[in-house]
């Protein structure tokens, strides 16, 4: 089916979606093919009839005659993928896009590179974690980087880039364990595959491990207008029980801009009111929401009941605010903000201690001429900034704040 980049940005219910990207994308189309030729022109002799097609099973033969040990090719491979003169000037866009996740499918890591750079220069709190290992799990705070086929710039044997057909099978092997914090980090949001050209072999394979991760199921399988893989009868065969598979009609720098962060934050917060009826928009935070989060009022919300399960997990998903569910009064209730406030408005409802509250207020703000903070009463404003009256500042905030 085909859809629009409108209809894509309403499809996406939550930090945005993830992306699937092949060596089309970061780089071209016979840049694996180049590698088969390098090989064999360092190699030569060992295909006399011409049968290979990948330099995958090209190191297979490397390895099996003796022509060099793993580590050497592992050198060469890795160096080959490595050069930065062939990465693709458009993943400067692609990286700015607001994925949730991103998985690699191809042997070069120009995509992370762009996608750290991006990240380092901007004010947010998110960092980039490579996960090539079963043990690699991201912290929440964090854009997990999935490198299917291992790492270029990592020599570990388990971590190592794939550089022969057995190395690649034995990766494939635990794309399973790889993937396993990949459902909790795109839940039901859309999966854009871009760069995907000439491996759809690759591609189901990937989708294949994908729907094994029970009971995640990512509700659109997204592809480019112009990308084949989209129309092959075993990638919708095995996501015919499962979700549907979709092609866009844009190009590559059209869907970086529609899935930019800025755009997102306007789409993403559908449930607010028309911008007319709103006091500011949200949008102009965007470029500082590690420093400045927007709280809408509840007459600004339109608040919709019947999403009950998508506003509970909204509660799980630290890195992304979603006001709706405490507008509706779904928050946990937390013991210890009761206990807190309890004991705080008990010590200062006692008048001999609010007494003293008061004085201590009065003498350090005529010593220090500490300004007021809005939003908090006058005792407790004036009480300065250490770090235990800061504590009193936030347990008299909002609760959901607590």
């Amino acid at each position: 089916m085909k859809i629009t980049i409108d209809q894509l940005k309403q499809l996406i219910r939550r930090s945005g979606p993830a992306l699937v990207a092949g060596p089309a994308l970061t780089t071209n189309l016979t840049r694996e093919t180049d590698c088969l030729n390098m090989l064999k022109d360092k190699f030569p002799g060992l295909d006399p009839e011409g049968h290979v097609s990948s330099f995958l099973d090209y190191g297979d033969l490397i390895l099996d005659t003796g022509a060099c040990n793993s580590e050497q090719l592992n050198r060469l491979v890795s160096e080959f993928f490595a050069n930065k003169h062939f990465a693709n000037p458009q993943l400067h866009g692609i990286a700015k896009a607001c994925w949730s996740a991103v998985v690699s499918l191809a042997f070069d890591d120009f995509l992370r590179v762009h996608l750290q750079d991006w990240l380092f220069e901007k004010p947010w709190k998110l960092t980039l974690t490579t996960v090539v290992e079963s043990d690699d799990i991201p912290s929440l705070k964090s854009v997990p980087y999935y490198a299917m086929l291992g790492d270029i710039r990592n020599r570990h044997p388990e971590a190592t880039v794939a550089t022969c057909r057995s190395g690649f099978l034995s990766r494939e092997r635990v794309w399973g364990k790889l993937l396993q914090s990949f459902p909790d980090r795109v839940r039901s949001d859309p999966i854009i595959f871009l760069g995907t050209k000439g491996i759809p072999e690759r591609i189901c394979d990937f989708v294949n491990v994908l729907f094994s991760l029970s009971p995640f199921k990512p509700s659109h399988l997204i592809f480019l207008a112009d990308d084949p893989t989209a129309l092959s009868p075993t990638l919708r065969n095995l996501a015919a029980k499962y979700t549907r598979v979709d092609t866009v009609e844009c190009t590559l720098t059209e869907l970086s801009t529609a899935l930019s962060r800025a755009t997102l934050q306007q789409t993403l917060r559908s449930g607010y009111a028309p911008l007319t009826q709103a006091v500011i928009d949200p949008a102009v935070f965007s470029e500082i929401e590690d420093q400045v989060a927007y709280v809408p009022r509840k007459d600004e919300l339109r608040l919709d009941p019947t999403e009950h399960n998508r506003l509970i997990d909204a509660l799980f998903r630290p890195t992304h605010l979603d006001w709706s569910p405490y507008a509706l009064d779904m928050e946990f209730k937390r013991n210890i903000t009761e206990s807190i406030l309890n004991s705080v408005t008990g010590v200062i409802g006692q008048e001999q201690n609010r007494k003293l509250v008061l004085k201590q207020a009065r003498r350090e703000k005529a010593e220090a001429s500490a300004p007021k903070s809005p939003g908090f009463g006058p005792e407790i404003s004036a009480l300065g900034s250490s770090p235990a009256r800061i504590r009193c500042q936030l347990v008299l905030a909002p609760r959901f704040w607590c």
